[in-house]
């Protein structure tokens, strides 16, 4: 005998939402990009982040979480010094297909 074959059911799916990058301009009232960074952790105690170098010399911020994105968003003084943190356009994620699949599949 066979087990019993019961149809696998399909995952959920649901919408991961996108939360904004931000950046901090290398040019700043602190001496450097990264003592904002230090400022704002020390401020807000639950701040999640990723923080990377681009060429340009700014500082990336990924947030983590809504709230830590809503936190960036507001920010504008630290310490006594005002603080630019911009949000960054989201990049546009490329299709999984391409034009030449759509021609190779009609053919």
């Amino acid at each position: 005998m066979s087990p019993a074959i019961h149809p696998m059911e399909e995952p959920p799916t649901f919408a991961i939402p996108t939360v904004v990058k931000y950046k901090i301009p290398k040019e700043t009232e602190f001496n450097h990009a990264y003592e904002v960074v230090v400022a704002l952790e020390l401020e807000y105690k639950n701040i999640k982040f990723n923080v990377k170098p681009n060429l340009v010399g700014d500082l990336i911020l990924s947030p983590q979480d809504h709230n830590t994105a809503k936190i960036l968003s507001e920010v504008t003084n630290l310490n006594g010094k005002t603080v630019k943190i911009i949000p960054l356009a989201p990049r546009r994620k490329q299709p999984e297909w391409s034009y030449y699949d759509i021609l190779w599949n009609n053919l």
